[in-house]
């Protein structure tokens, strides 16, 4: 990483990988920091999905995204009602 002008410049690249479960509990923090950041505090009962990642996200046409060294999630899940896909996290 490198600044340039006050902001900081990322070089190099992220490998993007399916969730595993060995990286579901950081990817659980990840997003309730996030959570926590963008809104002062966090309701659990608003966020049943990040309990059992695995459970809920490992399906047929659900797709969990991690970065590589936990740095993004990203979730693509199925709309039955329309069938598009659509991001979640």
């Amino acid at each position: 990483m490198k600044e340039s002008g006050g902001a900081k410049i990322i070089t190099g690249s992220i490998e993007i990988l399916p969730i595993a479960k060995s990286f579901e509990e950081k990817a659980r923090g990840l997003i309730l920091d996030g959570l926590l950041e963008r809104f002062g505090y966090i309701d659990v009962t608003l966020n049943p999905d990040l309990k059992d990642i695995m459970s809920t996200y490992h399906n047929i046409g659900h797709v969990f995204l991690v970065g590589e060294e936990l740095v993004a999630t990203g979730v693509l899940t199925n709309r039955i009602v329309w069938g598009e896909f659509y991001v979640c996290r």
